[in-house]
C-alpha cells in the first residue's frame, strides 16, 4: 500500500458532538433505550440527563420510595436533578396497573409530599387514584411553578386558592369525579384558569350534573374555555350526545363552553398527554 494512504487502523472516524448529540436525542424517543445510552461515557451522560428527567411517571409505591431515598441526598448533585423535572405522572397506565390504586393503603403519602415539595421547576402534574381525603395534604407542597395539573377519579374537593405555594394554574382536568358549585365556580374564576377540563363516561348522571354547573362561566373573566370531555364515546351514543347538547344550550350559549368526544377512556387520553409532553421535549432539544 503506498504511503500517500493511510492504514486501515489509522483511520479514525467520528461524527462531530453536534451530529452525535442529534442521533442521541432521537433514540431517546425509546424510553427503554435511553438508560442505557445515558451510560456510554460521561458526554452523553450530561446531553441525556435533562431528557431523562424531564418526564417522569410511577405506577408503583416502591418505585417512589427508590427514587426519592436515591435523590434526597443533601448537598449531593443527585439534589439537583430534581429541578430537571417538569412533566410528572403518578398512578396507573393504560399498560400497568401498579399498586396505587385507588383507597390503598400503598400510596406513600409522605414520600410524594416530599418529591412535590423537592419538585420546584414542575409544569404539569398528574394524580391518578389518590383517595379524595389525601388531596388536602399535597395542597402545601405543589410548587409555584406548576400550570398543568390532572386529577382523578373522585379527586375530593378542590380549590386552586388553597395551593399555599400559589402556582399559577393555567389548566386543570377533572376527571370522572362530581364536583360542587362552589369548586366549579373558584376554578373557572381563578385568574389565571384559561383551560378547564372534566372527564366523564357519556350520558351519566355525572355528565348532565357538569353541564348543569357551567353556568358559571358567565362569571368568568380570563377561562378561555370549559370543556366537557366525553371519553370512551362511540358512534351509536351519537344521539346521546344529542340530548346533552340540547340540554347545554338550555343552560347557557357561553361559546367557552364545548362538548368534546374521545373515544379512549380517559386514562389513555390523560397518559397521552404525558407522552406527548415528553416527545415534545425532546423534539425541542434537536430543533
Amino acid at each position: 500500500m503506498s504511503d500517500d494512504h493511510p492504514q486501515d487502523d489509522e483511520v479514525r472516524l467520528a461524527l462531530p458532538l453536534e451530529i452525535l448529540n442529534q442521533v442521541l436525542l432521537l433514540a431517546s424517543f425509546d424510553t427503554k433505550a435511553i438508560l442505557s445510552l445515558s451510560l456510554v461515557c460521561r458526554t452523553v451522560h450530561s446531553w441525556l440527563i435533562p431528557v431523562l428527567y424531564h418526564s417522569i411517571s410511577f405506577t408503583k409505591s416502591r418505585q417512589l420510595s427508590k427514587f426519592l431515598s436515591g435523590h434526597d441526598i443533601p448537598n449531593d448533585p443527585l439534589e439537583s436533578r430534581f429541578s430537571l423535572i417538569q412533566n410528572l405522572y403518578i398512578g396507573h397506565t393504560p399498560h400497568t396497573a401498579g399498586n396505587l390504586l385507588y383507597g390503598s393503603s400503598s400510596w406513600p403519602l409522605t414520600i410524594v409530599s416530599r418529591i412535590l415539595w423537592l419538585s420546584t421547576s414542575l409544569k404539569r402534574l398528574t394524580i391518578l387514584n389518590l383517595d379524595q381525603n389525601k388531596w388536602r395534604l399535597f395542597e402545601h407542597v405543589i410548587p409555584a411553578s406548576l400550570e398543568h395539573l390532572t386529577l382523578g377519579p373522585v379527586h375530593g374537593p378542590f380549590h386552586p386558592q388553597d395551593l399555599t405555594r400559589r402556582p399559577r394554574l393555567k389548566t386543570f382536568t377533572s376527571a370522572a369525579t362530581y364536583m360542587r358549585d362552589d369548586e366549579v365556580r373558584d376554578v373557572v374564576c381563578f385568574p389565571s384558569m384559561r383551560v378547564f377540563r372534566r372527564m366523564m363516561p357519556p350520558l351519566t348522571m355525572i355528565s348532565f350534573y357538569a353541564v348543569n354547573q357551567v353556568k358559571c362561566v358567565e362569571e368568568a373573566r380570563t377561562l378561555e374555555s370549559l370543556q366537557i370531555m366525553l371519553t370512551g364515546f362511540s358512534t351509536p351514543q351519537k344521539n346521546d350526545r344529542k340530548i346533552l347538547d340540547d340540554f347545554l344550550l338550555e343552560v347557557t350559549k357561553d361559546p367557552r363552553v364545548v362538548v368534546i368526544e374521545r373515544r379512549e377512556e380517559y386514562v389513555s387520553v390523560v397518559w397521552g398527554e404525558f407522552e406527548e409532553c415528553r416527545v415534545n421535549f425532546i423534539v425541542r432539544q434537536i430543533i
